[in-house]
């Protein structure tokens, strides 16, 4: 279908960090997986069609996207409770930052929603 993506791994358990990952990439096989549930009853399936609910998907991918950067650079051996604070403040900034911006309907700070909305 010209995806860039080859296969689709199916997982039963998915890890806390992992879900930004699958939510961007369900967002990215959108098309793909919209044709794939086409012919089946799946009741969910008239989701991918909903422009509002494709809006939230990729809303939630990129939120999932900074928490998981988040969540890894707070991990690691040469990681400082000081470099922790800084990281979790700095976070916090950006959350205010991005109520403002979306209060004014900027979304840059959110790649795949603010892509999905150009088109």
């Amino acid at each position: 279908m010209g995806s860039k993506h080859r296969q689709l791994l199916l997982h039963t358990e998915v890890r806390w960090l992992s879900h930004g990952r699958v939510l961007t990439r369900l967002f990215q096989l959108r098309d793909e997986v919209r044709t794939f549930f086409i012919d089946s009853k799946f009741e969910l399936a008239d989701r991918l069609c909903d422009f509002d609910w494709l809006c939230k998907l990729a809303y939630l991918a990129d939120i999932f996207s900074h928490l998981n950067g988040l969540n890894l650079a707070l991990q690691g051996t040469a990681v400082t409770m000081f470099h922790v604070h800084n990281k979790i403040e700095a976070t916090i900034k950006k959350i205010d930052l991005w109520g403002k911006r979306f209060a004014r309907a900027n979304y840059e700070s959110f790649e795949s929603l603010s892509d999905f909305l150009s088109k």
